[in-house]
């Protein structure tokens, strides 16, 4: 019998200036607290492996916000909700231990959504010693937040009645794993509705949250890593060695031409390769490269270096992220230059 119980609280805080050089004259200041409270149980008996669940958690958000100078608590301000899950799932294991079967159900309820129920079942099967196969199906969802429904500015605005993200997902995929090497290939798929999203209302020229379409996704993921240390031993020149591919086909189903802030930008290739070698006995290099296509934007590739050194629990580094200086945007937003960081740190052994 195993039993793990978990309290935690979170707090954050986000301050938000629209002109970075004139903070007075439109600036977002909020804090958010969540406070949860897990119990997780797990035994074994003589149909295999039981595990049940409960959560309890807390979320709310303050905050104030200052036009032109002048400050007022934002229309944010005193929004909480509380949310209660239960789950119960149940592990079917063949004699051989070659096969599982788990289904399981997780039931929620948020005291502004009511409660919803999410079953699902995992399958996976060795039928070799280095390989494994596996499924899985289940559904999920997303409740808006809050400021999805209700934040109000000249440019936006939120909406109350917003429903709840469902989502219906299937995967299947092989991993493979033999000394230094391992490999793992899955495709997956999942019908989304009710998706949250800030559509351009024209007449307005304002963003408004909306559940405006139904996205039907399917995707691949590729990934090998090497481990030469496991292979060749601490002395080799190369580390470590990873590659991965990721290709997402997204098709929407709305009713009209819309003009959407995130859901048609989104990631429909990605390719990454890092490294990590010696360059002396203590001083190592990594370097990794991610190149991304975005539905709608021009493929880019961002370079990130970091060399660090080690002594006796001794750790110096300096990186440099975007080392090309790439310009490229996510999320309508243009992100950093060419950023360098340096620091060094220090592990104890007790």
């Amino acid at each position: 019998v195993e039993f793990k119980p978990r309290i935690y609280w979170r707090n954050n805080h986000d301050d938000y200036f629209f002109v970075r050089e004139n903070p007075s004259s439109y600036r977002n200041d909020h804090f958010t607290n969540v406070f949860g409270a897990e119990a997780n149980l797990a035994f074994e008996n003589a149909l295999g492996e039981t595990g049940l669940g409960v959560e309890l958690r807390s979320e709310m958000i303050a905050g104030d916000w200052e036009r032109g100078g002048v400050k007022s608590k934002s229309n944010l301000d005193g929004f909480h909700r509380e949310k209660a899950g239960l789950y119960v799932e149940h592990k079917f294991s063949s004699a051989d231990k070659s096969l599982h079967i788990t289904p399981g159900i997780f039931i929620s309820s948020y005291t502004d959504f009511g409660v919803n129920y999410f079953p699902g079942i995992d399958v996976g099967y060795s039928p070799a010693k280095n390989l494994r196969l596996y499924a899985n199906v289940g559904r999920s969802y997303r409740v808006p937040t809050f400021y999805d429904q209700y934040y109000i500015s000249e440019a936006e605005e939120g909406n109350p009645d917003l429903k709840p993200e469902t989502a219906f997902s299937y995967e299947a995929g092989l991993r493979y794993i033999v000394k230094g090497v391992a490999i793992e290939s899955n495709y997956f798929k999942q019908n989304a509705t009710q998706i949250i999203d800030w559509v351009m209302n024209e007449e307005e020229n304002k963003w408004r949250a909306e559940n405006f379409s139904d996205i039907m996704t399917r995707g691949i993921e590729t990934s090998v890593h090497v481990d030469f240390a496991d292979l060749k031993g601490n002395d080799f020149m190369i580390n470590h060695l990873f590659l991965s591919f990721n290709h997402i086909d997204s098709e929407h189903r709305v009713e009209e031409d819309v003009i959407s802030r995130y859901a048609l930008e989104n990631l429909q290739n990605q390719f990454i390769a890092g490294i990590n070698h010696k360059i002396l006995k203590n001083l190592t290099n990594s370097v990794r490269a991610r190149m991304n296509k975005r539905v709608n934007r021009p493929s880019y590739w961002v370079w990130d270096l970091k060399l660090s050194y080690e002594w006796k629990g001794f750790n110096i580094f300096t990186e440099a992220t975007n080392l090309f200086n790439a310009e490229y945007e996510e999320v309508m937003t243009p992100m950093p230059g060419r950023w360098f960081r340096a620091g060094a740190g220090y592990k104890f052994l007790l």
